[in-house]
């Protein structure tokens, strides 16, 4: 069976369909200064990612298939936190997963659960064939990504933390790098934020800071600022 790329197109097109109007719908959510960062980001954990992450296993994990859906999920972070930040920090921040995580955590339920199924659809996963037949691709992304994660994965929640945990560490982003080396696991700001509702807008501007928002003296050389 060959890849068919008529068909990706099709599914390319309908994930930018769909982009428009999620995105929409949260804007003035997200937007708000004066909603808590926490429950900015329990919007774009249960609208934006679902939405985005809908049907993805069917599309696979690789950078093409998951681009789209991404950048959607950085718009709605760029909401939040504004433009100009590490989306990477961010996310991990606001305990966010990559899109391409979050589908290899997908693939890996689907590939275990669909053969057990008492359904029609259990036999054409166990009848597919050929190298981009559904079920040998998504094996072979799932393995590729092992690899690339170097370490033993045992469950889909493992290859998706292990996988966030890799591009954060690969992100060149000067903020990223902050991040990484200041903390493991975040500075509570989306807690913090729902602690202090009174400090509203402080907590967006926190975010800003520690993500990469820093008017920097290259930087403010270059703006002619100083």
């Amino acid at each position: 069976m060959k890849r068919n790329c008529g068909d990706e197109a099709v599914r390319q097109g309908a994930v930018r369909q769909k982009t428009e109007p999620v995105l929409r719908s949260v804007r003035r959510t997200l937007a708000n200064p004066h909603i808590p960062v926490y429950h900015k980001a329990l919007v774009i954990q249960g609208i934006v990612l679902p939405t985005m992450l809908y049907g993805a296993e069917i599309d696979g994990s690789t950078t093409r298939a998951t681009k789209n859906r991404q950048r959607a999920v950085n718009r709605a972070l760029e909401m939040v936190a504004g433009r100009g930040v590490a989306l990477k920090a961010l996310g991990k921040e606001l305990h966010l997963p990559g899109v391409k995580a979050a589908v290899l955590k997908q693939q890996w339920r689907a590939v275990e659960e669909l053969p057990k199924k008492r359904t029609v659809v259990a036999k054409l996963v166990k009848e597919s064939r050929g190298r981009w037949a559904w079920r040998p691709r998504s094996l072979r992304e799932i393995k590729r990504a092992e690899r690339k994660c170097g370490q033993k994965i045992s469950t889909g929640k493992e290859l998706m933390d292990a996988w966030n945990e890799r591009e954060l560490l690969r992100d060149k982003a000067s903020a990223s790098k902050w991040y990484r080396e200041n903390t493991s696991s975040g500075f509570g700001v989306s807690e913090l934020s729902v602690k202090f509702p009174e400090l509203a807008r402080g907590w967006r501007n926190v975010l800003r800071i520690i993500s990469g928002y820093l008017w920097t003296v290259p930087r403010l050389v270059r703006a002619k600022l100083i």
